[in-house]
């Protein structure tokens, strides 16, 4: 037998304790005489004396502890027997010496059979087991027992659960439920009564619900069981449902798929919710407007969903507001495909109520249904229609009100108006005197809108070229907004003049005005050439040659010049510039950027500002001017910088204006606020062609706080004017010197005009020239300097006195001539053999015709190689 002592501990979830016995009441008069004939020697807990046997008691095993069973001790050598009783739990204890403890004075080493019988009063009888041992020494000894029944066994169990069905999706409170289940007496022989217990559990395992009720089943019989009501919580919950039948006599042949039987189902928490839409027959599908003219007909659908969760809508009414150029007909009301009556009609408001749709009480719409409402209307007028629904219904179980609306729902548009497309350029682009040049790299791109019904597609060709048909949202489209169209596209081919043309079509459809626009297209860089003056043969030259380097452009010309930048890093006044104070002790000062909302656009580092909120005492009156400028012969003058300029109820005003004549004259106002404009980037063009003295012109930005102190600001920074000057050719040329392996710094042509090359043997003139859209020209000229003069070599042969220049008729000189830095052809200079331009008398002088057709000089022959002259 085993020496462990046993703990039990009984789960209620599962009930699964032993449920077999034999019949009852067969051996109590047999345990009652027992008792009656025997000392009784208490039981208790854990024993505290020496010669102790103690243990524990179990039916069938040890999941089914034996509580308030008779023990009987015999010891056989003595034929005495004394009896205790477990407690609860199934302990038992026994004191077999002498002592205190009042125990028989049993020796250790003698023979003991402990037996045990079960409790007949709970339906234990028959069951009874022993073992046998000795009478342990002061240390003590643990017995522990098993019982067995030898008289046929029985059982009861749960069969199934009925309802709900495992798996069930349940609603919750105030809906509740009937646990149904069906259990069973498996027994031949016995009748019982028994507990068929409830037991719900939520996904914390923890017991949300318990219910019990008594049944008395023959042997071989089942019944059905219907628990009290349960209503789940308002909540979203996952849910074990166990039915047990809690018997407590001993299963002998136990069978615990027979005890319990368990189903899991799941309760939402409940969602009251109707969905309510109103769309609009578009020639092949149902949407939220369609886009046509007046005299049609449209159709319309409402949709009223039943969205919600363990809720029921009934009392359902509709009521639909058309547009003021919407007209309802007469007997096309379907509704869910059904013809149903026409609605009451007040003025532009239409109204199905629950009778004339068929969900009045007690017609209920379920969950996850719909119904449809379809009607026509006659289009009477122009303009934009929005037509609205409203949906009032009853929520069940809860009976609450609920309204749902499509606010605004389906759109009728009615447009006459096409279209309206907008061409622009990116860069690099330049643009004179209306000429807008531009390279293939130069995105164009195309914007079109429509004010109604929104735009359907735009078309564009270049020249005479294929037309290119861009559709909302499609392929070429970059404007993610509906009815609007922005592409973008390149222009290519030969260099020169080309022409958009483009129009957009809106949905109705209404077609645009076809537009164009001209493009000079040019990817060719400047021309740069060299110009010489003085000796000069080929390539060859001498140190004392000039060399001159201009550049010319058939397309965009020069590029924009900067006149004047200023960053304000160096101090409020800079060089050059000047405060004028027209009244008033308020100047303008330098400031560093600090993020205060002061800064202008783009500051960084110092600025200049006209604080009045600082020196809230001075009065403003004050303009800070820039340098003159010579803007003669500049065009496309622009003016940018960043600025900042917050207004105190109107009180002052801030201005940029261009002054001239040492600043008496006023040509133009570039910008006037008397309103806040925040940070902001300012550009502006300057009228340079109408200024009364290009030759001497001022930007001033003036603040004037009107005779009035503690107002606000203006601040300004990063002021650039650029201007082109010239037009087509005069392009600036920048170049650098190879001599002797080494290339020398850049210079400006502008800056440096013409210049020698020094040093003998070869020279590498490098140019660099740039167009106003930025096609550079890169061109080497090579030249080999020589300022070595020819040698002389005087040979003379014959007869003479070469020393003191005596000779004969019969003496030859010879003279050579040779040049260190190449020779004739190379060195020297070009003989000119033959030269006649038949200027003069014809034949010329020196010349003969011979031959039997006579030469002439014709002065009127024109032909189509004449080069000019005779």
């Amino acid at each position: 037998m085993g020496k462990t002592l046993h703990f039990w501990r009984q789960n209620m979830k599962g009930k699964k304790a032993n449920k077999k016995v034999v019949g009852l009441g067969i051996i109590a008069v047999a345990i009652t005489l027992s008792i009656a004939g025997l000392p009784m020697i208490s039981s208790g807990s854990e024993p505290t004396g020496m010669y102790f046997i103690y243990g524990h008691i179990y039916y069938n095993n040890t999941a089914c502890p034996a509580g308030n069973v008779l023990v009987n001790i015999t010891n056989t050598d003595r034929g005495e027997t004394y009896f205790t009783t477990t407690d609860g739990t199934g302990w038992y204890s026994f004191n077999c010496g002498a002592g205190p403890s009042g125990g028989p004075g049993w020796n250790t080493g003698e023979n003991l059979t402990i037996t045990t019988y079960g409790n007949a009063s709970q339906c234990w009888a028959n069951w009874t087991g022993n073992t046998t041992g000795v009478v342990p020494d002061f240390h003590g000894a643990y017995y522990d027992i098993t019982m067995e029944t030898w008289l046929e066994p029985y059982d009861v169990g749960t069969v199934a659960i009925n309802y709900p069905l495992d798996g069930a999706d349940l609603c919750p409170t105030p809906i509740s439920y009937i646990i149904n289940a069906t259990v069973e007496n498996y027994g031949a022989t016995y009748t019982h009564t028994f507990p068929v217990e409830l037991y719900i559990y939520d996904s914390g395992s923890n017991v949300v619900f318990h219910d019990t009720k008594i049944v008395t089943l023959g042997p071989g019989n089942t019944t059905y069981v219907e628990f009290s009501p349960w209503a789940p919580d308002d909540a979203t919950m996952d849910y074990n449902i166990t039915v047990t039948t809690n018997m407590t006599c001993p299963n002998h042949d136990y069978m615990p798929w027979d005890d319990a039987k368990s189903i899991n189902v799941h309760v939402d928490q409940r969602v009251i919710n109707m969905e309510v839409s109103k769309t609009v027959w578009n020639e092949t599908h149902w949407d939220e407007r369609v886009d046509t003219v007046a005299g049609a007909t449209v159709t319309f659908n409402i949709s009223i969903f039943n969205n919600g969760v363990c809720s029921e809508l009934t009392n359902i009414s509709v009521t639909d507001t058309l547009s003021n150029a919407l007209e309802y007909i007469s007997g096309t009301t379907y509704i869910n495909g059904a013809a149903g009556p026409d609605p009451i009609i007040v003025g532009n408001t239409l109204t199905w109520n629950a009778s004339m749709i068929g969900y009045d009480w007690p017609n209920k719409l379920s969950p996850g249904d719909a119904i449809y409402i379809v009607f026509n209307a006659n289009v009477t007028g122009w303009g934009i229609g929005i037509n609205n629904v409203s949906v009032d219904a009853l929520a069940l179980p809860t009976n609450e009100p609920i309204t749902g609306e499509d606010a605004p729902g389906a759109w009728v548009i009615t447009d006459n108006t096409p279209p309206v497309t907008t061409i622009s350029y990116g860069n690099p682009n330049c643009v004179k005197d209306s000429t807008i040049y531009v390279t293939s790299a130069t995105p164009i791109t195309l914007h079109a809108t429509d004010d109604i019904t929104g735009v359907a597609y735009t078309k564009y060709w270049i020249d005479s070229g294929a037309e290119v048909t861009v559709y909302d949202n499609g392929v070429g489209d970059d404007n993610p907004n509906v009815g609007e169209i922005t592409t973008t596209f390149y222009i290519t081919g030969s260099d020169g003049l080309h022409t958009v043309h483009f129009y957009s079509v809106d949905t109705v459809p209404n077609v645009e005005t076809t537009n164009s626009q001209e493009f000079y297209l040019d990817t060719t860089a400047p021309d740069i050439s060299v110009a010489t003056t003085g000796p000069r043969y080929g390539q060859y030259v001498k140190s004392n040659t000039t060399f001159a380097l201009s550049a010319s452009d058939s397309g965009s010309g020069r590029s924009p010049d900067v006149i004047l930048s200023e960053d304000f890093e160096s101090g409020v006044p800079p060089a050059g510039w000047e405060q004028h104070i027209y009244s008033g002790t308020g100047v303008w000062e330098p400031r560093t950027v600090d993020g205060t909302g002061r800064d202008p656009d783009g500051a960084s580092g110092q600025y200049a500002i006209a604080d009045s909120d600082t020196h809230s005492s001075d009065l403003f009156n004050v303009g800070l001017r820039t340098p003159a400028m010579d803007l003669t012969g500049y065009i496309n003058v622009t003016l940018t910088c960043g600025i900042a300029y917050e207004n105190f109820a109107g009180y002052d005003y801030a201005e940029i204006r261009v002054l001239s004549n040492g600043g008496s004259n006023v040509e133009e106002v570039l910008a006037h606020w008397d309103y806040d404009v925040h940070q902001i980037l300012f550009t502006a063009t300057l009228d340079v062609a109408n200024y009364s003295h290009p030759e001497d012109v001022q930007i001033e930005f003036l603040y004037n706080t009107q005779g009035h102190t503690w107002l606000w600001f203006f601040s300004v920074d990063n002021v650039e004017v650029t201007g082109v000057g010239g037009g087509a050719g005069g392009i600036p040329v920048n170049y650098r010197i190879w001599y002797n392996g080494t290339w020398s710094s850049w210079y400006n042509y502008t800056a440096t005009g013409p210049f020698n090359l020094t040093g003998e043997c070869k020279h590498i003139i490098q140019a660099t020239a740039q167009d106003c859209l930025g096609n550079v020209a890169v061109e080497n000229f090579t030249f080999m300097v020589d300022d070595t003069p020819p040698v002389v070599e005087k040979i003379i042969t014959g007869p003479g006195m070469y020393n003191y220049t005596w000779i004969t008729s019969e003496t030859l000189f010879t003279l050579n001539s040779t040049d260190p830095e190449g020779g004739r052809g190379e060195g020297a200079t070009t003989d000119v053999i033959l030269s006649e331009d038949f200027e003069g008398t014809f034949p010329p002088s020196g010349w003969s015709v011979v031959g039997d057709s006579l030469w002439d000089r014709n002065d009127n022959w024109g032909r189509t190689n004449y080069a000019g002259g005779n």
